[in-house]
């Protein structure tokens, strides 16, 4: 998985490198990013995208699905986040 923060998306490339899939637009709403920040592979297959300049923590499935959002704590921000 590749993280963009211009034109915000993840992107999913294959084993042989060829798109796969985006997940991920601009805007505010769920499985939207403003500006993401960083990419985690979590356990499974999710994927973990921060994006503070929405104030929020995602977690996604490989395959685009939310499996759920988190407010960021507005003094500690992403290291909040993973302490929970």
């Amino acid at each position: 998985a590749v993280l963009r923060r211009i034109d915000p998306a993840v992107f999913i490339f294959s084993r042989s490198g060829a798109l796969e899939r985006q997940i991920g637009r601009l805007g505010s709403a769920a499985g939207a990013f403003m500006a993401p920040d960083g990419l985690v592979r979590w356990a499974g297959d999710s994927l973990y995208v921060l994006d503070e300049a929405n104030g929020r923590a995602n977690w996604l499935t490989a395959d685009g699905g939310i499996v759920r959002t988190a407010a960021l704590s507005p003094d500690r921000g992403a290291l909040r986040m993973l302490e929970a």
